[in-house]
């Protein structure tokens, strides 16, 4: 099945151009002029993207007369980011001549982009973002910045709550890990142990990088980030049900304990239930 493509555009990249439309809200990137334009063999290369798990289900066949053409015809379109990933994946040796040192600086830039996300957790280009995206930018990030003294407040009145009833060590450990058995399915420290660290407190500048000692003892630092909501809503739901069944904070630990391993038979079941309709 094809679709029938009305309108055009282009998208500027590495002192060239490629050539788009819009499929449900969704940039679309012509793959033959872009293939094309690199000097590569468009069969062979579109025989190699359909072993590509990030391309291979994203193709859309799609029917247009593109300019300069005299004639309607079918080109495949892929989103953006294939288009993307395929510019800074494809071998600079392999291009034409002439492109290859756009594509070169598209490549380290693509690199630089990649390397901000993962250790700085943001991206701007500061050279080129409009007013606009920099109000809209500026609004979700305050967004995320309530959540998350949500998300510290939440983990404080939780223990604050134990450290009130006399919790000590193993009872901070105890409503941890039975939060994570039933969330997870592991302890906390099995979760440490068998995994990669995925977020944490970083070394300042000047170090040699990385993520700090004391980050890698963190339990949650090793959570995906739906995992990580899904720990936020179990807090929240223990506190709001604390708060509930005990106005001014007056439950103890053994209370707290309690409501852990309720909330933990709560997700053992939702957990359980995905996993039977997998």
């Amino acid at each position: 099945m094809t679709k029938d493509i009305v309108k055009v555009d282009y998208i500027p990249f590495a002192g060239g151009q490629l050539v788009a439309t819009q499929l449900d809200d969704q940039a679309q990137v012509f793959l033959k002029p872009l293939i094309d334009s690199l000097g590569v063999d468009y069969g062979n290369q579109l025989k190699k993207l359909k072993t590509k798990s990030w391309a291979k289900t994203r193709m859309v066949l799609v029917t247009t007369q593109l300019p300069g053409d005299t004639q309607a015809r079918q080109y495949v379109v892929v989103p953006a980011k294939v288009a993307l990933m395929l510019l800074a994946t494809i071998d600079e040796n392999r291009v034409a001549e002439h492109v290859r040192p756009g594509l070169i600086l598209l490549q380290d830039e693509i690199a630089d982009i990649v390397e901000a996300y993962y250790t700085k957790n943001i991206v701007i280009n500061k050279k080129k973002i409009t007013l606009e995206q920099a109000e809209q930018g500026r609004s979700e990030l305050d967004e995320i910045v309530v959540a998350r003294q949500v998300e510290r407040v939440d983990y404080r009145n939780v223990t604050r709550a134990l450290s009130q009833g006399g919790a000590i060590n193993k009872d901070y450990a105890q409503v941890q890990d039975t939060l994570y058995l039933g969330l997870f399915g592991v302890t906390a420290r099995t979760l440490v142990r068998t995994r990669n660290q995925q977020t944490g407190e970083r070394l300042k500048r000047g170090t040699a990088g990385g993520l700090t000692a004391a980050s890698k003892k963190v339990a949650k630092n090793y959570l995906t980030v739906q995992e990580l909501d899904q720990l936020n809503a179990a807090v929240l739901m223990m506190t709001s049900t604390l708060a509930i069944r005990f106005p001014g904070g007056t439950a103890s630990h053994d209370d707290i304990k309690a409501c852990a391993i309720w909330v933990a038979s709560q997700a053992t079941a939702g957990r359980r239930q995905l996993e039977m309709a997998a």
